[in-house]
């Protein structure tokens, strides 16, 4: 959750977006040209530390580098304080944290080696920008009481930092582009995917190796912007189990390719709602029916292809909140201590 301020609609915040990225971009290649950061070396280790939203960013860097041979851990922050206090030790440390005041980030940051803390944060004066030994800025913004900018955000920020490090994973321009078509392209597609989940009591959300990000994403995002239940699974996971459980008033969601499309329409003739969220050339087998695709006709990898997915994602909740009657922000459950004060 983010603290309760003044904040943009999420419709808004989802408009403004593409402009905070590209000043994202600007800021963060001018820090790092000032303070390039340590390469990321094959056979090296890298904890990716953060909370809430940040993680599933987190989640999709760690995928793409365990493919370029990088040990990299995508971690909640508590756990990586307990890891550090039982003195494991990675090459690297990534702290993620757009308000730069979750306290779970800044206390693992304070068991970090002092040389080695590398932030992403949207607040240079912030306890965890404080703590950092290379600070990668986000742009300055007053984002939605649930986090849409700072999604996007800190996509360009990480894909700019892994090319410092060695590691090609997208391009601040061709990402704000791709991002940008999403938005102008899928809105229909988004709303029409919306009705479809608006009226049921929960959605399981599925995705596998990158696009697990982008479902971790999307299930956060749902729920907090539409009251919606939501629960997130690895595809090959969700094959073991935990799809028995679907029922009428169910459904799935599926970010990714060939075998998701096959899971999705075995969904569809069971009668359950099945949407699958598709980017570029993903298979993709669903029509008619209980089911639907979320087609971006547009091929785009690594970090630039979960952009596109997150605004897709965002497109869906922003209907979502409307059809279920949420005023995204309104907390019904408030929790004091997810910030720290800014005092």
């Amino acid at each position: 959750m983010t603290c309760a301020k003044t904040e943009p609609s999420l419709a808004t915040a989802a408009a403004q977006q593409f402009d905070a990225m590209t000043q994202t971009s600007t800021l963060v290649a001018h820090a790092l040209a000032e303070n390039p950061p340590d390469q990321w070396l094959q056979g090296q280790s890298l904890w990716v530390i953060a909370m809430g939203a940040a993680s599933a960013t987190g989640q999709v860097l760690a995928e793409a580098l365990r493919d370029r041979g990088v040990a990299a851990v995508n971690l909640e922050a508590a756990a990586a304080s307990r890891h550090a206090q039982a003195g494991l030790m990675a090459d690297h440390y990534l702290l993620i944290s757009q308000s730069g005041r979750s306290p779970e980030t800044v206390n693992a940051a304070r068991h970090l080696p002092k040389d080695r803390r590398l932030v992403v944060t949207g607040d240079p004066a912030s306890p965890l920008a404080g703590l950092a030994t290379w600070l990668v800025p986000l742009a300055p913004m007053v984002d939605s009481a649930v986090y849409m900018m700072g999604n996007t955000c800190t996509l360009v920020a990480l894909a700019a930092l892994a090319r410092a490090a060695g590691h090609d994973f997208g391009e601040g321009e061709t990402m704000v582009d791709l991002a940008r078509r999403a938005y102008q392209q899928n809105q229909d597609q988004a709303k029409m995917a919306a009705q479809r989940l608006a009226t049921l009591t929960s959605v399981d959300v599925v995705g596998q190796g990158q696009s697990f990000g982008a479902a971790q994403a999307a299930g956060l995002l749902w729920r907090e912007a539409g009251a919606l239940p939501t629960a997130v699974f690895t595809t090959r996971q969700y094959l073991h189990g935990p799809m028995e459980a679907l029922r009428p008033g169910g459904g799935v969601v599926l970010f990714g390719g060939q075998r998701e499309a096959e899971l999705a329409s075995q969904v569809q003739a069971a009668g359950q709602v099945a949407i699958q969220i598709v980017v570029g050339s993903d298979g993709s087998q669903l029509s008619g029916g209980s089911g639907q695709v979320v087609h971006f006709d547009h091929p785009a990898t690594g970090l630039n292809r979960m952009a596109v997915q997150v605004v897709l994602s965002q497109l869906i909740a922003i209907e979502l909140a409307k059809l279920r009657g949420v005023a995204p922000g309104q907390w019904r459950f408030p929790q004091p201590d997810t910030k720290l004060s800014e005092s």
